[in-house]
């Protein structure tokens, strides 16, 4: 009866102890869970914050974009005006060419 009884009691002993090793090894895949858990909210949060820049940087990449069109737009309308510019000047040259000749006609004319 002794024997059955430390028997029973060895078994009851086992079977605490692996309870207690189950109970610890819970213990510790909670807190590796917690630190799982904590590790994704951060990598969310980095990755979203990662996703704000990339969005602020194309939004400034466009403008930029737009602005080096606008740059060569306006350097396209200098270059125009210019040409504009410097033929008028010829012409404006040309009539005062043919005015004066003009006059130097009428004076030696006499009229």
């Amino acid at each position: 009866e002794r024997f059955i009884h430390l028997q029973h009691e060895n078994k009851m002993l086992k079977l605490r102890q692996t309870e207690e090793t189950n109970n610890e090894q819970i213990l510790l895949l909670q807190a590796n869970c917690e630190q799982f858990k904590d590790q994704n909210n951060q990598l969310t949060n980095d990755l979203w914050m990662s996703n704000r820049k990339i969005l602020e940087l194309e939004a400034t990449l466009k403008d930029t974009t737009s602005l080096a069109e606008n740059s060569t737009e306006i350097t396209d309308l200098k270059k125009s005006l210019n040409r504009a510019m410097t033929r008028h000047e010829e012409e404006s040259t040309r009539t005062k060419n043919q005015i004066d000749e003009l006059q130097k006609r009428l004076d030696h004319s006499g009229i």
